[in-house]
């Protein structure tokens, strides 16, 4: 990935004291590598989503976007900046968002596609990084601090990828804390987007319920078991579908069926076949991993906490490898 321009601008609050602090040149970029892993991050995100612009065309945001991909004069890109700017100012209030920084990325993919990025580093004041009076801009070294010591700060993310002057990629990301979802103070108001419904997001949106569900306190230990060693049944078959109420009528104690499928209904999983397509980051974390001991001990973990590392981790002693587990005892049968 190349990073070829980039621009900072600070975006208060709409109805705060505070003033829009606009870049009037472009911000030296001195460490790349930093700003690339953190898109690279942002696309490994559970709420990593593909996006498409309301009623199919693109909005003011789209149309910005698209002519800074295609400008080449640096002071017009400037200018069409500065309109992201203030459009994200007159969205932004008390009541949907605080204080930050918008940083938009202008450069190639790995594929030699045009994109561009816009980042909105939540929670931050003006003052917190550097405007180079010489060079009329902020100094993006001074957030990039910011991010290697405030690891917990939070940012919204919006990537759009080009081939030629046409939209082929456009992905939002929101990094909130105990949330899945895109805001929609981001996503629909500012973006004027909306989440694409693919047959990877479908079939993420299927596994994250069932999984969910599998880990509730009413489910004792054979039941969360059996329910995310079906899930991972599912996904290994040869079947190209998976649809809910089969998976139900095989995998779901009768007894809980019927709250399975009210909690299916009220976080919108389809009921229709769903085509079974993943994102690569899915395949790797979803389903169990069954661990044959030593003395004949049986363990089962979820895929992902071993990727993770997260209370479960195996490690190596001379030839041997060794599965670690800290985590606290909630039921036991």
């Amino acid at each position: 990935m190349l990073i070829d321009k980039v621009i900072i601008h600070w975006v208060p609050q709409s109805d705060s004291k505070q003033r829009i602090k606009l870049s009037e040149s472009f911000s030296e970029v001195i460490n790349p590598e930093f700003w690339k892993e953190k898109i690279e991050e942002a696309q490994e995100k559970k709420n990593f989503s593909p996006i498409e612009f309301i009623g199919g065309k693109p909005g003011l945001i789209g149309e910005k976007v698209r002519f800074i991909k295609g400008e080449k004069r640096q002071d017009k890109i400037i200018s069409i900046s500065h309109e992201i700017a203030e459009f994200l100012y007159s969205k932004q209030n008390r009541k949907n968002i605080s204080d930050g920084f918008l940083i938009i990325i202008k450069g190639k993919n790995d594929y030699e596609n045009e994109y561009v990025c816009l980042l909105k580093l939540e929670g931050m004041r003006g003052s917190e990084a550097k405007f180079d009076d010489s060079r009329k801009s902020y100094n993006l070294n001074d957030l990039e601090n910011i991010l290697l010591t405030q690891k917990t700060k939070v940012f919204k993310l919006a990537m759009f990828v080009f081939n030629g002057h046409s939209f082929i990629e456009s992905y939002a990301m929101d990094d909130q804390v105990n949330s899945d979802e895109i805001a929609t103070f981001w996503l629909t108001n500012f973006l004027q987007a909306k989440n694409v419904e693919s047959p990877i997001e479908l079939t993420k949106q299927f596994i994250n319920f069932v999984s969910k569900f599998a880990s509730q306190s009413r489910l004792n230990v054979g039941q969360s078991i059996d329910l995310l060693s079906g899930l991972h049944a599912e996904l290994i078959s040869n079947r190209k579908t998976i649809k809910l109420s089969d998976f139900a009528s095989e995998y779901v104690p009768p007894t809980l069926l019927e709250d399975f499928n009210n909690e299916a209904q009220k976080n919108k999983v389809p009921l229709y076949p769903i085509k079974k397509e993943f994102s690569d980051l899915t395949k790797k974390k979803s389903g169990v991993r069954k661990f044959i001991l030593e003395e004949g001990i049986i363990v089962t973990v979820p895929q992902q906490l071993i990727i993770d590392k997260q209370l479960a981790w195996i490690e190596s002693k001379g030839q041997n490898r060794i599965l670690k587990i800290i985590a606290k005892i909630i039921k036991e049968r």
